[in-house]
C-alpha cells in the first residue's frame, strides 16, 4: 500500500514482476481468505517510462495474473509509456477518487481480465493507450442518482479483442476521438451499456471500426461523427511492448473469479452471461469470500 502523503517513482526501463495467483490464507490484508498482490495507492504513483524505454509490469507465474493498480480517495498516478500485462485489473479508480487528477498515456494493456475500470463521477482522460489480448477492454461503474456526471475521454487509442466499453448505471460521458476498434468475435460489440444503464451518452469522432452498439434504453445516445474509410495510422501506446521479458503460453492467461475458464473457451451463451454479471465478478475478485 502507498499511503498518503507518499511517493513512488518507477524509473523508464523497469521491470516489475509481481506475484501472480492467490496468496496463501492471511498472507494478504490480514484476513481469512488469501487475496491477491495489488498495489494500492492513497499517495502517488509516477511510472515514468519513454517511448524507446517504457515500464514493464507482469506476473511471476505464465499461468497466474495479479490483482490491480487501484487508486482510493487520495490516490493519483501519473502513469506513461507502461505496459501493464497478466492482470485482473490494470488499473481500477474508485468512486471516492472524484478529485485526484491523473495522467495516463501511452499504455499498453494485455492479457488483462478489464484492462481499465473507473467508478462513480471521476473525470479521466486516456491518452495513446493499446488494448490487446483482454477479456475487457473498459468498465465504467457505478453512478447513482445525484452524482454528477462521470466523464471519459479517450483520445488516439486502438482496440482489439473481445469487448472495448462496457458501461454500467447513469450519467455516463464518454468521448472517443481518432481511435481504431477491431472485435475479434462477431458475439462481441465495440461498446456496450448493461440493462441496467441509462442517461449514457456515447460520442465517437474520426474513429474506424464502430460498428455495433447496445442500447437497451432510449435515454442512452450513441452519435459518431466524421467516420474514418481506413484504420487511422499513429496513435496507440506509441512504443513495441517488450513480450520477450513474460511467458505467454495462451491468449488469455489467468483463470477468472469463480474458477471460470478463460472467456475465449466459453459458449455464446457463457459469453453472454459474462458481460451480464461482469460487475459482479469484479465484486467477487476485489472482496473474495472466504474458501
Amino acid at each position: 500500500m502507498l499511503c498518503q502523503a507518499e511517493t513512488l517513482s518507477i524509473n523508464a526501463g523497469t521491470n516489475v514482476k509481481i506475484v501472480g495467483g492467490r496468496l496463501p490464507k492471511g498472507a494478504y490484508d490480514g484476513g481469512a481468505y488469501g487475496g491477491v498482490a495489488d498495489i494500492y495507492v492513497e499517495g502517488n504513483l509516477n511510472m515514468n517510462g519513454v517511448s524507446a524505454s517504457p515500464v514493464n509490469m507482469y506476473s511471476s507465474s505464465s499461468n497466474n495474473n495479479w490483482g490491480r493498480i487501484s487508486f482510493g480517495k487520495s490516490g493519483t498516478g501519473k502513469i506513461q509509456y507502461a505496459s501493464i500485462n497478466n492482470v485482473d485489473f490494470g488499473i481500477y479508480l474508485f468512486a471516492s477518487n472524484t478529485s485526484a487528477r491523473h495522467l495516463f498515456k501511452n499504455i499498453y494493456f494485455s492479457n488483462c481480465l478489464i484492462g481499465f475500470i473507473k467508478e462513480g463521477a471521476n473525470t479521466v482522460e486516456l491518452r495513446g493507450v493499446t488494448f490487446r489480448d483482454n477479456n475487457s477492454n473498459i468498465a465504467i461503474y457505478g453512478i447513482r442518482s445525484g452524482d454528477l456526471p462521470s466523464k471519459t475521454s479517450i483520445i488516439n487509442s486502438e482496440f482489439t479483442g473481445l469487448l472495448s466499453v462496457y458501461i454500467d448505471g447513469t450519467n455516463n460521458v464518454v468521448n472517443i476521438t481518432n481511435s481504431n476498434f477491431r472485435i475479434e468475435d462477431d458475439f462481441f460489440v465495440n461498446i456496450y451499456i448493461s440493462g441496467s444503464g441509462s442517461n449514457n451518452t456515447v460520442t465517437a469522432d474520426n474513429c474506424f471500426g464502430i460498428q455495433t452498439y447496445n442500447n437497451p434504453d432510449s435515454s442512452n445516445k450513441f452519435i459518431q461523427s466524421n467516420i474514418a474509410s481506413s484504420a487511422l495510422s499513429g496513435i496507440g501506446c506509441g512504443f513495441k511492448p517488450n513480450l520477450n521479458i513474460f511467458s505467454l503460453p495462451q491468449k488469455l492467461q489467468g483463470v477468472p473469479p469463480s474458477g471460470l475458464p478463460p472467456i475465449l473457451n466459453r459458449s455464446l451463451k457463457e459469453r453472454e452471461l459474462f458481460m451480464l454479471v461482469n460487475k459482479k465478478l469484479i465484486e467477487n475478485r476485489i472482496n473474495p469470500k472466504n474458501d
